[in-house]
This record gives C-alpha cells, sequence and structure tokens, in this order.
C-alpha cells in the first residue's frame, strides 16, 4: 500500500465518521424536546399535588399536557427516523478506529515509509539509558521499522519544569515519530534491551526515563501540507534559543504532523488492563469535527499550528482565518475539485 492509498482510506473514514456524527441526536430540537418533557412532567405534578386548583386551571393544564404530548410524539418521531443514539455513533467510532488501525499496520507491514501518527519523547536519566534507547531505534531501523528520531539532546539544559524521578543531574530528551501500528513493536524492544526502562504502573515511574506519548490525526491529503522531518528538525533548533520550554517546542513540531494531537496518558505503553494509545484515538476520533471554531477547546487535545490563508478562508465562507482542521479540509477539496471539473 502507498501514501496517497492509505490518505484515500483516512479519508474516506473521516467522511463516514462525519456524516454519521452529523445524524446523531444532539440538535436543537433534541434539546428543546427534552425541556418539553421535564415541562410535562412538572404540569402533570401540579395537578396531581394540588387538588384545589380551579377547574378552569385544572382544565387548561390538562390540555395543555395533551397538546404538548402531541408535539413531542411527532418530533420524536421524525428524530427517530432521522437521527441516531450517540450509543450508536460511539460504535462506529470503534470501528472506524478498527478499520484505520489495519490500513495503517497493512501500510507499515508493506514497508510504506513518511508515515507518523504517534510521537513518543523519552526523558532518561541516566546516560546509559539514554543511549540504550539510541540502540533499540536504530536496531529496528535496520529491521525495517520506519522509526525517526525528531530530536536527540544528550546533553540538554536543566529545566526547572520537569520533575525526573529520584532526581539526578543527568538531563536529556529523545524524541521519535512512527506509524501508530509499531509501539508494541517499539515497547517489546526496549523491554529486550532492558525491561526496567518502562513502567506501565499507574502508581509509579521508571527510575531509569520519563515518557510522553501523542497520537497525531493524520492529514487527510498528503501534497496540501508539505511536511518534512528535516523542516521540523530545524524548526526545533531554530527555536531552542528562545526561552520556550523545550518539551514544547518539540510538541508543536510534531503536532504539525497532523490536524491536531492527542495525548497517552501514563507513560503511554500498553499494560496488561489498559490501552492507552486506543483511549487517545478514541477522544481523537470522537471528536475529528474539532478546530471549526477559534474558541473550541477539549482537554488532551491540541491544535496544529496551521490556519488558512485568506484566499482558502475566503472560499470556505469564513470571514477571518480559521484554524486547519479536518471538515474544512475536505470540503476544500471539494471545492477545488469542482472548480477543476468546470474548467473548460
Amino acid at each position: 500500500m502507498k501514501t496517497p492509498t492509505l490518505r484515500k482510506k483516512i479519508r474516506a473514514i473521516y467522511s463516514h465518521l462525519l456524516n454519521t456524527k452529523e445524524k446523531t441526536n444532539t440538535t436543537d430540537d433534541e434539546k428543546a424536546l427534552f425541556v418539553l418533557k421535564q415541562q410535562q412532567t412538572l404540569l402533570q405534578n401540579e395537578i396531581e399535588n394540588k387538588s384545589k386548583l380551579s377547574k378552569l386551571l385544572t382544565d387548561h393544564i390538562s390540555n395543555s399536557i395533551v397538546s404538548n404530548q402531541k408535539v413531542i410524539d411527532t418530533i420524536s418521531e421524525q428524530i427517530k427516523a432521522t437521527k441516531i443514539p450517540y450509543s450508536s455513533f460511539e460504535d462506529e467510532v470503534k470501528k472506524s478506529i478498527d478499520e484505520y488501525n489495519k490500513s495503517v499496520k497493512l501500510f507499515a507491514d508493506k514497508g510504506g515509509k513518511g508515515f507518523y501518527d504517534l510521537a513518543i519523547s523519552m526523558y532518561p536519566n541516566h546516560e546509559m539509558t539514554h543511549n540504550d534507547l539510541i540502540s533499540v531505534i536504530e536496531e529496528l531501523k535496520e529491521n525495517g521499522v520506519d522509526i525517526e528520531i525528531l530530536d536527540n539532546e544528550p546533553n540538554e539544559k536543566y529545566d526547572e519544569y520537569r520533575t525526573r524521578p529520584f532526581g539526578g543531574t543527568y538531563y536529556s530528551s529523545l524524541t521519535v515519530v512512527l506509524p501508530s501500528s509499531h509501539m508494541d513493536t517499539l515497547q517489546e524492544a526496549i523491554n529486550q534491551k532492558n525491561s526496567a526502562i518502562i513502567s506501565t504502573s499507574f502508581t509509579e515511574k521508571s527510575i531509569l526515563c520519563d515518557f510522553h506519548a501523542h497520537f497525531i490525526m493524520p492529514y487527510a491529503y498528503d501534497e496540501d501540507r508539505e511536511i518534512t522531518l528535516d523542516s521540523l528538525k530545524k524548526r526545533i533548533a531554530k527555536e531552542r534559543s528562545k526561552t520556550e520550554r523545550t518539551d514544547r517546542i518539540v510538541q508543536k513540531a510534531f503536532t504539525s504532523l497532523g490536524f491536531f494531537r492527542s495525548e497517552l496518558s501514563y507513560s503511554g505503553f500498553k499494560s496488561e488492563n489498559w490501552d492507552h494509545l486506543n483511549d487517545a484515538m478514541l477522544l481523537a476520533f470522537e471528536n475529528l469535527d474539532l478546530y471549526q471554531n477559534t474558541n473550541d477547546h477539549i482537554n488532551g487535545l491540541m491544535p496544529g499550528p496551521f490556519g488558512y490563508t485568506d484566499e482558502h478562508s475566503k472560499l470556505l465562507g469564513y470571514e477571518k482565518p480559521t484554524r486547519v482542521n479536518i471538515v474544512d479540509d475536505l470540503k476544500l477539496r471539494e471545492i477545488k475539485d469542482r472548480s477543476v471539473s468546470l474548467q473548460p
């Protein structure tokens, strides 16, 4: 499978989920219907609990209950015919993630290169651990795994914001990007090198290395944003001269590889009872319509650094430029394709 084929599959998944989410009953009608049902209950309680109400008022409330119920029944049937419950959307999200994972795995297993939807930052507490991790990465590359080092600082300056387990004076950082299907491969390789490097405990960190992992929601098209690892490395090197924290600089860089990033809990690596990558993907795919509005925010998700040009914003109907997002990217491509098809 080649990269354009994988992107086409990803576009199909995005389109399907967006269409499904649009049919999910979270509309204004549904919200108003909920309020109307609450009012029905209150009105019914007024009649049943207050026997001294005048006949005129009792009749009026009774008629209102009957009239409102007719409206509730009619709207409920309309919603039932055109909308789906949120639980069905959640099921579709899980199915779509399964399809996505199969496609990425097929791409990676067939030797596909240049697709990175997972970034893992490692903070070794000892030079030997740092060297062990470099050795693991090199061995994986020799075995055909497309894992690339985005940032490698073996003697990083002290970062007062990052707490090191058990203290220590050695500070380093190492960030890699790879296809998400190879996360288990990386975990197994590190464990074979030294099983103490990774901790999957919810209560105890490894004394040798701290990990922070993010799933990157991939772009729908290859050619829209030509982001190379070399360009990201240059950006990181340039930004290091500023006062901003190193981890934030690197995170901004690898988030450029997609629409937004979704943080994995704890070390990110799978434990016996928990799959943190799957949880991060669930959060991302459930909110794939995010960032159409400037104020959109979901805890655990962080948008990429790009916005639309003035030209593209006007094509999309925006008065001001907005963040690059999945919904508008698909719309923009439809507009471009339609324009090309109309040309003589």
